[in-house]
């Protein structure tokens, strides 16, 4: 309960970030041009490693995957992208790079289901106030990403050259080449490019995420927000 106070209010949460877990993220201020974020595993790390490859110099602040940075973010008025990904896919992901040897009980797995459930019931309140994209259509196709980015962010103009950078990006497979040097142990917890054994071990978290009853409330409240996502 403690953590989820943490989580959900601003005020606490700053705190949190600051002086418990020490991270060197921020929060959303107003010298952001954009807030982009979405529930852990859902492709934070890719698109963002994406954007800052064709746009350096450009601040935004990214990946606190919580309702109290959202809610920082809608306060000062600062364009929100939301991308999301089915339940059963980001949350099988998440327990396997948080607890890697899977020693998990029906508890722990619905601390999961729980912390989905919550951020996408805040996400639905706020649809007409937050962009949404989808995982599979911005992973397939990231230029997605850019579109949406710049019908919801003012001022930020994206050029021919700048889709050229992002073909250049995808066809070079940088992001699996910077993962491939990764140690055994990190790749399989955080890669974000297909491991076999990482697959093998989501089946099995899986097959107990189908057995908790709140996972069609997690799927239905995906269904919801993904019906307003951008489209091209």
């Amino acid at each position: 309960m403690i953590r989820k106070w943490f989580k959900s209010f601003p005020f606490l949460y700053v705190i949190w970030l600051k002086y418990f877990r020490k991270s060197k993220l921020t929060v959303p201020s107003n010298e952001d041009f954009f807030y982009f974020d979405g529930y852990p595993r859902s492709g934070n790390s890719y698109l963002t490693s994406l954007f800052k490859y064709i746009f350096p110099t450009v601040r935004f602040s990214h990946h606190l995957h919580c309702v109290a940075s959202l809610k920082i973010a809608i306060k000062n008025k600062i364009p929100v992208i939301i991308i999301v990904r089915e339940p059963l896919e980001s949350i099988s992901s998440l327990i396997v790079m948080d607890i890697p040897g899977l020693i998990l009980n029906y508890k722990t797995v619905a601390r999961y289901v729980d912390d989905y459930i919550d951020y996408f019931q805040y996400l639905k309140m706020k649809l007409d106030t937050i962009n949404i994209i989808s995982f599979e259509s911005s992973i397939k196709k990231p230029e997605l990403f850019f579109l949406c980015l710049e019908q919801a962010v003012p001022n930020l103009i994206i050029t021919q050259k700048d889709y050229d950078l992002i073909s250049e990006f995808v066809g070079d497979n940088l992001i699996e080449k910077k993962q491939s040097k990764m140690s055994h142990d990190h790749a399989l917890r955080f890669s974000s490019t297909p491991n076999q054994e990482r697959t093998a071990k989501k089946e099995i978290v899986k097959n107990l995420l189908k057995n908790n009853k709140r996972m069609t409330t997690a799927q239905n409240l995906f269904k919801d927000v993904l019906s307003k996502q951008f489209e091209n």
